[in-house]
């Protein structure tokens, strides 16, 4: 007899399959076992664990009907189902057993509708249910009754009802490891369960419990940010929060952001201001604040070693007063803002990973259909098809030729149209490769050669990037057309994030590279969004006066800004009556659904921003990362994009300018140490100005369309472009 309260696990992992059309999974057995040893540690789940191990459906259908019915209202039910997921012609899902047979679903499975049925008769009210099954967002989460009104406040806060987190949503497949051999990985999403319970990282606010929110929260990010084709979801009907798990994780403490003014004291060359310094720290080391209170004392510790006898005096004393033995070292802390913006920057390229992904399938239905018409026509004998077929036939085989030419010139004629729209003919010509009378006139691609600079061979710099796409083709820009001037180029791109570029570059490991100008005076300048100047050349002298403190030169910017923008399908224009700009959007907001990433809705710079500056009110915000897709399916009628994604560049969407200048200036400085831009000289300096002079907002998304959705190489990309506008003499 189940006694109440009791906390029960039923681990359910079918890996061996009778059926050949199921493949085996490695995954599921390991699962089972590192998933069961957390469940049952009594210092994290104290769970009492049963595991179901290759089951046939029999058997695995009367262990499951058993561990809902044999329970108490109070107990705490928890299953985890790993195996295929296999989706019916109806859309079912069914999770499959050992035995189960592919075409005899109904009578060999386990539908997903069945499990819902024996969770919701189940007298438990607290019960969650980790799905890690391809399609598993397909389970069908049940009507749950209301609770009565005399609910006790007991009863609240331990948490009534139940909830679901699948591995996947409705129309994805589960990843496992990538071994083929050997003892088996566990899945990316039970990996994560694991390592969330295991760890106790899962405990976000420090209470020393994981809820099923914590978990699943902690889950999504993990999983994400491994495979980032797989969405884990969440169903839940839960009263109160439902924990699963204790936690003994402490995150650890983070020193406070410096107030610029003391630490400009604490460095000051005059002891006098330091010992003042002293005095400011002392008071902090009393802070309630424990981040605020490290910050201090990491301060006086540097101040141990000061050249004064003064000053190392008295920053013992008050380390020595405040009872500080040791003090951890100083170590390297993002801000908050510099989290953020990582954090968005991966969300960024698992979004551009997962478009790739999406056409990569694209193409593999394209190629397949392609094989598939040949064999079809072969299959057809002569006498099966009419003479004036085969003519026919000839005939469409060549008019869709002359209609495809056509289309070419269409889209060439288009993108050249955009590009003078948008300046790229100014004081030069626009790539060839988007012209349809082809190459521009010699003498006027010669004005642009890059002239070998005298001495440039003596000089050698590395040339860095940030890492995705844009900043890919830019630094292989910057990077060639120093080569074709004579200096030599060791290219170091892919560095990671601003934070990490910036830090390469003060610490002599790179010389060069491209950085964006709202994010070196946000992210190294502690300016806040709010105050940056809306104009680019106000907002790049003052980032050119923030980075000569740092003996960094930065050059004049690109014509282009990669900077956040509302974008709308050419259908939602004409509905609206073709707006061109944001304002134009006044007396129509109320009626249209907005899309943008989650934080979004909280940041000056995005949402709130646009809201304020316009005095606009949306229909609703929708969070979601595949903006392009929303739009395209009418789910959204406005998104939040950047300027330059190559996306753009199809013309099946616009861009609504910018008419307040909401958004701050983000566009392109080549940040150089000030030891090499000397060497560089004025001639080297005047090699970028002039490369990066045709770079608008419309050939930069040709270019990222280039290499994110034609799948070109950054390095082929910047040579075309070289090439198409003189700068360098063509290869071919």
């Amino acid at each position: 007899m189940i006694t109440p309260g009791q906390r029960r696990a039923l681990i359910v992992a079918t890996g061996r399959y009778d059926d050949p059309k199921l493949r085996r999974l490695r995954a599921p057995a390991a699962d089972a076992q590192q998933l069961a040893e957390v469940l049952r540690d009594p210092t994290i789940g104290d769970f009492d664990v049963e595991i179901a191990e290759d089951c046939d459906e029999r058997d695995l259908r009367r262990r499951i009907a058993r561990f809902f019915r044999a329970s108490g209202r109070d107990d705490v039910l928890l299953m985890h189902l790993s195996g295929h997921g296999i989706k019916d012609a109806r859309g079912s899902l069914f999770m499959a057993a050992s035995d189960t047979e592919i075409d005899l679903l109904d009578a060999t499975a386990i539908s997903a509708a069945w499990l819902d049925e024996q969770m919701t008769q189940s007298r438990s009210r607290r019960k969650l249910l980790l799905l890690d099954c391809c399609f598993s967002g397909k389970f069908p989460f049940g009507m749950m009754h209301r609770a009565g009104e005399g609910v006790e406040v007991e009863e609240r806060m331990q948490g009534r009802g139940r909830a679901v987190i699948t591995a996947t949503n409705s129309m994805e497949y589960a990843y496992e490891g990538e071994q083929l051999s050997g003892e088996g990985q566990p899945s990316y999403f039970s990996a994560a369960i694991v390592e969330a319970l295991k760890t106790g990282e899962a405990d976000r606010d420090q209470d020393q419990w994981i809820s099923v929110d914590e978990l699943y929260d902690y889950v999504y990010d993990w999983v994400r940010e491994r495979s980032p084709n797989q969405t884990p979801t969440k169903q839940s009907a839960l009263e109160g929060p439902l924990y699963v798990a204790r936690s003994r994780y402490r995150r650890p403490i983070e020193p406070a952001a410096p107030d610029r003014q003391l630490l400009d004291l604490v460095e000051h060359p005059i002891s006098g201001a330091r010992l003042g310094a002293i005095e400011e720290l002392t008071r902090l080391l009393k802070a309630t604040s424990p981040s605020v209170a490290l910050a201090a004392r990491q301060a006086l510790a540097r101040m141990r070693d000061d050249d004064s006898r003064n000053v190392r005096e008295r920053a013992m004393a008050a380390l020595d007063e405040a009872g500080v033995a040791e003090v951890p070292e100083p170590q390297p802390v993002d801000s908050a803002y510099e989290r953020e913006q990582r954090e968005l920057e991966q969300r960024l390229q698992r979004e551009r990973e997962e478009q790739l992904q999406r056409e990569r399938e694209q193409r593999e239905r394209e190629q397949r259909l392609q094989r598939e018409q040949p064999m079809q026509r072969e299959q057809l004998s002569p006498g099966d098809a009419p003479g004036p077929v085969g003519d026919y036939s000839a005939l469409s085989a060549r008019a869709a030729s002359v209609l495809a030419a056509i289309s070419l010139v269409v889209v060439a004629v288009v993108i050249t149209i955009s590009l003078s729209d948008q300046g790229a003919g100014k004081n030069g010509d626009p790539p060839s490769q988007l012209v349809p009378s082809g190459d521009p006139p010699v003498a006027k691609k010669a004005a642009n050669r890059i002239q070998h600079v005298p001495g440039a061979a003596n000089v050698s710099l590395k040339v860095g990037s940030k890492n995705f796409s844009e900043q890919h083709i830019l630094g292989e820009i910057y990077a060639q057309a120093l080569q074709a001037a004579g200096y030599k180029v060791n290219k170091r791109l892919n560095l990671g994030s601003e934070v990490i570029a910036y830090r390469a570059l003060r610490q002599d490991r790179i010389d060069a590279y491209p950085e964006y100008i709202g994010t070196a005076l946000t992210a190294f300048f502690n300016v806040k969004i709010s105050t940056i100047a809306k104009n680019r050349d106000d907002a790049y002298e003052d980032a050119k006066a923030e980075y000569a403190k740092d003996g960094i030169t930065a050059l004049p910017p690109t014509p282009f800004e990669d900077t956040y923008g509302l974008a709308i399908t050419k259908q939602t224009a004409d509905e609206l009556g073709e707006p061109k700009k944001i304002s134009d959007l006044t007396g129509e907001s109320r009626e249209l659904v907005i899309n943008g990433y989650p934080e979004c809705r909280r940041r000056i710079d995005c949402l709130l921003g646009v809201e304020r500056g316009y005095d606009l009110k949306f229909k609703r915000f929708l969070p979601g990362e595949n903006k392009f897709q929303l739009l395209d399916n009418r789910d959204a009628d406005i998104a939040f994009v950047f300027t330059t994604e190559g996306k753009l560049s199809s013309g099946k969407y616009v861009l609504l300018r910018d008419d307040k200048h909401v958004f701050p200036p983000y566009n392109i400085s080549f940040t150089v140490r000030d030891a090499v831009a000397k060497k560089l000289g004025p001639k080297g300096r005047k090699v970028i100005t002039d490369v990066q002079r045709f770079l608008t907002d419309a050939v930069m998304q040709r270019l990222n369309a280039q290499v994110d959705i034609d799948k070109q190489e950054p390095a082929k990309v910047a040579a075309e472009y070289l090439e198409a506008f003189g700068f360098v003499a063509s290869s071919s």
